[in-house]
């Protein structure tokens, strides 16, 4: 791709969806791929009202659109709807971090062993840093900023968030063992298609809830996963045919293909989607997984939509700096270091990373 782009003799459109984020930032900076802003601004095919347009401005870089995608899938946070409701607990998704959330989960663990119940976890099945690397993920803007090369892992946010989670380890809030779904509050979510925001959530829990995963930073909605990135090699000598393959695969045709994977680009064509699942349910048609008749409420669906509808918040990721993460964090984890000396290693490394 490397040899192609830079000879200009290669494809007219690119999948750029598997490339590392720093080779795609490269392709752009030295301008091998076309900013397709002026082409989605005037074409007067498409429906910019239908349009996920928040999408499309969230994957910009340097306030060009160099790629497209042709769907998403979404990360929200799936939590046991019966205990927190039962718990009395609120819960604000849109502005709670991760403090907020140790607090929420060990008023929900206290309330459930007063009532003589199992041993609940707020989450399981990760180590430590693991989680923490999720989370980096999760507000990833927060400390990386690629653009201007610069880190942010020696802040006292990033030492904050190290001590807080080794404090919901120590209290068993979290736990890196497994548990059993019926011992586990909250898990974090791949969600891949319409199906999907009932066929896991309702077999996991009786009354699940759909929240956007604790956060620091800008609240939003949730994070999505782009499926495919499509972009125009600069020197294509027709760009505007090209173009035309990207502006077709937003149509309402192309987007409705069952072939075409997660949710799409424009909001007619979820909710359709949505609005035919709740008529299964409705019949007592729809099964989930497990054999069952799935129990869905019609506020569910509702709620569906607005999740979806909301869900843009995207940031192009560095997974060497996330593994970098992952790599020095599992030291503090286990007591050899101290988190300041961790924060400064990875503020070191990533930093050189960054500016190679």
């Amino acid at each position: 791709m490397n040899t192609a782009l830079l000879s200009g003799k290669g494809a007219d459109i690119y999948d750029l969806g598997s490339l590392p984020n720093e080779e795609y930032e490269q392709y752009v900076s030295k301008q091998l791929l076309l900013n397709m802003n002026d082409y989605m601004q005037q074409d007067q095919t498409l429906n910019k009202n239908d349009l996920k347009m928040s999408i499309l401005d969230a994957l910009k870089l340097k306030g060009g659109l160099y790629t497209v995608p042709s769907g998403y899938f979404m990360r929200p946070f799936v939590g046991d709807g019966n205990a927190i409701q039962n718990s009395g607990v609120k819960i604000d998704d849109k502005t709670w971090n991760w403090k907020t959330f140790d607090e929420i989960s060990r008023q929900l663990i206290q309330q459930a062993n007063k009532g003589g119940k199992k041993q609940l976890y707020a989450l399981a099945n990760n180590p430590p840093e693991v989680t923490l690397q999720e989370m980096v993920v999760d507000s990833y803007s927060g400390f990386v900023n690629r653009e201007a090369k610069k880190v942010q892992f020696d802040s006292p946010a990033f030492i904050e968030l190290l001590q807080q989670v080794k404090k919901m380890y120590d209290a068993k809030v979290i736990t890196s063992d497994e548990a059993k779904m019926g011992n586990q509050l909250f898990y974090s979510s791949v969600i891949m298609s319409p199906a999907d925001l009932i066929d896991g959530p309702y077999s996991a829990f009786e009354n699940p809830v759909l929240l956007q995963k604790p956060h620091s930073g800008q609240s939003g909605g949730i994070r999505i996963i782009p499926t495919s990135q499509f972009g125009i090699q600069a020197k294509s000598p027709v760009k505007e045919e090209a173009w035309k393959f990207i502006s077709f695969m937003l149509s309402d045709e192309a987007q409705s293909l069952n072939e075409r994977e997660g949710f799409s680009l424009l909001t007619s064509v979820n909710n359709k989607k949505l609005d035919e699942l709740q008529e299964k349910v409705k019949s007592g048609s729809y099964k989930l997984p497990t054999g069952k008749e799935a129990k869905v409420p019609d506020e569910a669906f509702t709620k569906f939509k607005q999740i979806v509808q909301d869900a843009d918040q995207y940031a192009g990721l560095d997974g060497k700096v996330i593994s970098i993460v992952g790599e020095e964090a599992a030291s503090f984890f286990g007591g050899q270091k101290s988190a300041e000396e961790v924060a400064k290693l990875i503020q070191n490394r990533t930093t050189t990373f960054i500016n190679e």
